[in-house]
């Protein structure tokens, strides 16, 4: 997500009160274009297509890109992309608590391995020496254990959500062409 929260103001409430700004809002969602090409699209006049893109600009909705002297194409704000496609929001929500998650397995795992480091024993009482034959590994404190696998647990689910709003927000094609 790009951060960008989606607030709807009045503006942005009457914008999107036309299924006219509604249309072209779904056709620049497909590319940028210009007021010709909307035109042709929506079997409307150039001036209609320019009064309702104004419309949609002032609702922050629409944005202005010129190409040279000559062409001007419209396109959509990352505001109107978020409110078109609410999903996408979910989905990088849901993926940005995976790895959340994942970095929390890494560091509970860590912390468990750091905590479960050879110890080594001493020959004798007397001399002090340590002596590496004798190391024995001690158990790292399960609770980072079950933290770890707990949080794995939820990266599984995690993405697993994510992918199934990413397949179901993907468009049905039949193969007929219309």
């Amino acid at each position: 997500m790009d951060g960008q929260k989606v607030t709807l103001d009045q503006t942005s409430l009457t914008a999107l009160a036309s299924e006219t700004r509604i249309g072209i809002l779904k056709q620049l969602d497909q590319r940028p274009m210009t007021t010709s090409e909307l035109s042709r699209a929506l079997d409307l006049s150039k001036p209609t297509i320019l009064q309702h893109l104004e419309k949609l600009g002032g609702a922050r909705l629409v944005t202005k890109k010129e190409q040279g002297k000559k062409w001007i194409y419209y396109q959509l704000t990352s505001k109107a992309k978020n409110i078109l496609h609410p999903e996408r929001v979910k989905i990088s929500f849901l993926l940005s608590l995976a790895v959340a998650s994942a970095l929390g397995a890494v560091l509970a795992l860590w912390r468990y391995l750091a905590e479960g480091a050879p110890v080594y024993r001493t020959l004798s009482q007397d001399s002090g020496a340590i002596s590496p034959e004798k190391a024995v590994s001690a158990a790292g404190d399960p609770v980072f254990l079950y933290l770890a696998l707990a949080c794995l647990a939820a990266v599984a689910v995690l993405s697993v959500g994510a992918w199934w709003l990413w397949r179901r927000s993907r468009p049905v094609h039949t193969g007929v062409s219309s």
